[in-house]
C-alpha cells in the first residue's frame, strides 16, 4: 500500500488503530494448517462511525475489506488474496445490554460465548451455544455464519438466536435491520419498552437473511440482538449409548414431539473422545439435558425425565450414568464451556464438512462417511461425526469432522472433499459455505448465484466487502 494510501486511512480512524508490521498482519494469513496472503494492512476501528469512514475511505481508493470478529489464533485463513485490509473488530467486546423480561441480550462482534455467558448469568440467563466452543469464538461470527446451537426446542428459525443487527454497508452507510431500525436511538427504544426482538423488517424487506451467511460480504456488523433462555435452577445430562443410531434417531424424534428437554445433539466415539480426551467411548451416544426453571423446577426436571425415560425403553435404550468414566455433570460442563485447546484439534488441525438434511437420512450418511473413509484405506475413527436436531428435530445439522497433524494436511483435505462431494451427490443441503469444496453450495444454482450477484451490486456497488466470497467474487 502506498504511503499516501496508509495517511489517509490512519487519518479515517484513531490514532494508532492502523498497522502494516509483518508480525500482526502475518497473523491474519494462517490457519487450519493453511497458508493463505497477508493482508495490505490491519485497521482497528474505534466506534461504527470509523467503521463507516473507513469504508467509505476504502470505497474512494477502491480498496476490499475483511473483517474478522474472533481472538486468534483462526480457524482458515483470512485474507485470500493479496492487497485486501483486514477490519479487526475483536476489540469490541461489550454486551451492550442483557434482557431478563424478553430474554434478549444487545453485544458487539468481539464478545466471546465465555463472556457472554458470564454477563447473562448476572440476570438469570444463558446464551444459546454450539458444542464447546473454541476459545475467543465470536458469538457474532458463530451466528451470522448459522453455527447450530445445542437446544432445539428453543429454535423456531434457521437464522435463530440472530435478530436485529447494525452493520456498515459498501457505500459507508449505517444501517439497522428489524425493528431496531427505529424510529429513534436505541436508548429511546429502550424507554419506550423496546427489546430490538423482531429481526423482521424493515417494513416488508428482511434484510438480515442477506447478511447472515455472506461472510462480510454485504455488509460489516457492527452488533446484534440475540435471542437468550432462562438459566436453570436444576440440571441433568441424561447420556444413551448405542451400537447404532437407528434407536438413537427414534428418541430423539418423540422427545422433540413432546418438546420436553434441553440439549440434545448426537456425538460418535471420535467427537466424544475429542471433547472428554478419554478413550473408551461408545459407539454413539445421544446427550439429552433435563431442567427446571424458577417455578418448581424439580417437579419439572422430574416428569420430563420419565417421560423420557419411557421413551428408551420403548425403543430398547437404556440411560448411563457416565460414558467412558465420564458423568453427566462433566460432560456438560465440557459441552457448554468454552474449550481451549479446541477439542476439534485434538491432532493439531481440523476440517468440517458440513450440511443439512432430515434425521431419518442419519444411518445413510454414516454409511456414506465410512465408505469414504474406506475408499482412502482410513478407519473410521479419523472422521469424527456431530449430528445436531434443528428447529425441533424438523432438521439436522451433520457435521463430519477430519482431524490431522500438520503434516498430513493435504491428505486429510482430499478426504474431506471426497465426503462433501459423497454428501452433496447424496442431497445433502448446504446452507451455508464449506470450509472445503465451497462451490458445492452453488453448484446447479445459477439463478441464486445471479441473484446474489445483483444483489452485492446494490448493497456494495463498488466491491468494498469481502470481494472473495464465492457468490460475490465475479460480480465487478
Amino acid at each position: 500500500m502506498q504511503v499516501e494510501s496508509l495517511d489517509e486511512l490512519e487519518k479515517a480512524v484513531s490514532s494508532g488503530s492502523v498497522s502494516t508490521q509483518p508480525e500482526i498482519t502475518g497473523a491474519y494469513a494462517t490457519g487450519g494448517g493453511a497458508e493463505g496472503a497477508t493482508p495490505a494492512t490491519v485497521v482497528f476501528p474505534g466506534g461504527v462511525e470509523e467503521l463507516s469512514s473507513v469504508t467509505a475511505w476504502a470505497r474512494e481508493r477502491g480498496a476490499s475489506l475483511v473483517p474478522v470478529s474472533s481472538l486468534p489464533p483462526h480457524h482458515t485463513a483470512l485474507a485470500a488474496d493479496d492487497g485486501r485490509i483486514v477490519v479487526d473488530l475483536s476489540g469490541w467486546d461489550r454486551v451492550i445490554r442483557a434482557d431478563r423480561r424478553n430474554r434478549v441480550a444487545l453485544i458487539e462482534p468481539g464478545v466471546t460465548f465465555g463472556a457472554l455467558d458470564l454477563e447473562l448469568s448476572k440476570v438469570g440467563l444463558r446464551a444459546m451455544m454450539p458444542p464447546a466452543p473454541r476459545k475467543g469464538k465470536s458469538v457474532l461470527a458463530a451466528y451470522l455464519d448459522r453455527t447450530p446451537t445445542m437446544v432445539p426446542r428453543a429454535q423456531w428459525d434457521l437464522s435463530d438466536p440472530l435478530l436485529c443487527t447494525e452493520l456498515v454497508m459498501g457505500n459507508g452507510e449505517i444501517f439497522r435491520t428489524g425493528c431496531a431500525a427505529g424510529p429513534g436511538t436505541l436508548e429511546e427504544q429502550w424507554a419506550t419498552g423496546q427489546a430490538q426482538k423482531n429481526p423482521m423488517g424493515p417494513s416488508s424487506f428482511d434484510f438480515f437473511r442477506l447478511v447472515q451467511g455472506a461472510r462480510g460480504s454485504m455488509g460489516i456488523v457492527s452488533w446484534i440482538s440475540l435471542k437468550c433462555e432462562l438459566r436453570p435452577v436444576v440440571h441433568e445430562l441424561m447420556m444413551v449409548p448405542s451400537e447404532s443410531l437407528g434407536p438413537l434417531v427414534e428418541v430423539v424424534y418423540a422427545v422433540c414431539r413432546a418438546k420436553w428437554g434441553e440439549e440434545c445433539l448426537i456425538l460418535d466415539r471420535a467427537a466424544l473422545e475429542g471433547l472428554t480426551g478419554v478413550s473408551g467411548m461408545p459407539t454413539f451416544a445421544l446427550l439429552i439435558g433435563v431442567a427446571g426453571f424458577e417455578y418448581r423446577p424439580e417437579q419439572r426436571l422430574s416428569y420430563q425425565r420419565r417421560g423420557i425415560e419411557r421413551i428408551l425403553q420403548a425403543e430398547g435404550a437404556r440411560r448411563v450414568r457416565s460414558i467412558g468414566g465420564t458423568g453427566g455433570r462433566r460432560l456438560h460442563e465440557l459441552l457448554s464451556s468454552e474449550s481451549d485447546p479446541f477439542w476439534k484439534d485434538r491432532l493439531g488441525g481440523h476440517l468440517d464438512t458440513f450440511f443439512l438434511s432430515t434425521l431419518d437420512r442419519a444411518t445413510e450418511f454414516e454409511k456414506l462417511i465410512d465408505d469414504v473413509c474406506r475408499a482412502h484405506s482410513l478407519e473410521r475413527s479419523s472422521t469424527s461425526l456431530y449430528i445436531q436436531p434443528q428447529l425441533g428435530g424438523r432438521v439436522a445439522h451433520f457435521e463430519a469432522t477430519v482431524a490431522f497433524a500438520r503434516e498430513q494436511r493435504e491428505e486429510a483435505l482430499t478426504l474431506s472433499r471426497d465426503i462433501t462431494r459423497a454428501a452433496a451427490a447424496a442431497g445433502a443441503y448446504f446452507s451455508r459455505t464449506p470450509d472445503v469444496c465451497p462451490e458445492i453450495a452453488l453448484a446447479g444454482k445459477p439463478l441464486l448465484v445471479r441473484t446474489l450477484q445483483r444483489t452485492k451490486l446494490v448493497f456494495d456497488p463498488d466491491g468494498v466487502m469481502n470481494p472473495a466470497a464465492l457468490h460475490v467474487k465475479e460480480v465487478m
